[in-house]
């Protein structure tokens, strides 16, 4: 994901049908994700590129993949990835045994090329 803000937010139905304020949770990420590259471009250090490229992709999935679990909370609804180059994501009903059940049989399909995990 070269650019955060081509998330899915936006393209997502279920938060369209839950009427959640996209500006707001789209604000919430751009607010985190300016924090982190001030902190980033004010550092002094030099920093292996390599490294710092991963964390990017990590720190960067994390903000918008907590951004999206806080703002979906009240529903009662869980996230789900798949992992892959650019990660994929979905929400479904917040259910142990309907979760269990879609990433048994994802993953016994995929799963070695592109798993899918529960974001808790």
């Amino acid at each position: 994901m070269s650019d955060y803000r081509q998330n899915g937010i936006a393209e997502c139905h279920r938060l369209q049908q839950l009427k959640i304020d996209l500006n707001e949770l789209n604000n919430e990420i751009e607010a985190e994700m300016s924090t982190f590259q001030q902190m980033y471009e004010e550092s002094d250090q030099e920093i292996d590129p390599e490294p710092a490229h991963a964390y990017d992709f990590e720190f960067t999935y994390n903000v918008i993949f907590n951004n999206i679990k806080m703002f979906i909370e009240p529903y009662d609804l869980a996230l789900l990835v798949i992992e892959r180059e650019n990660p994929y994501w979905l929400l479904v009903p917040n259910s142990e045994e309907s979760i269990d059940c879609i990433m048994t049989n994802f993953n016994d399909i995929f799963g070695n090329e592109e798993p899918m995990v529960l974001i808790d």
